[in-house]
């Protein structure tokens, strides 16, 4: 999730992406894209640590405001 949101990964899924494209050619060109991995292992669970971190807070926020809406 959090490599397919950086610039140059939309940029490439931009570039790749056609108005009139079939379901067929999509699952082709999502293959070329190529996605920027950290190569230190402690940086790659850094950020995953981090991501869980904010998908935890996404929820728990979800929750809060589900909450708020039902009194």
């Amino acid at each position: 999730m959090y490599l397919l949101n950086l610039d140059i990964v939309q940029r490439q899924i931009k570039a790749k992406t056609f108005v009139q494209a079939t379901i067929s050619t999509i699952g082709n060109r999502l293959d070329e894209i190529k996605l920027p991995v950290h190569a230190s292992k402690s940086q790659i669970e850094n950020i995953s640590k981090e991501v869980q971190a904010i998908i935890t807070e996404k929820a728990n926020l979800r929750e809060r405001a589900m909450k708020l809406y039902k009194n």
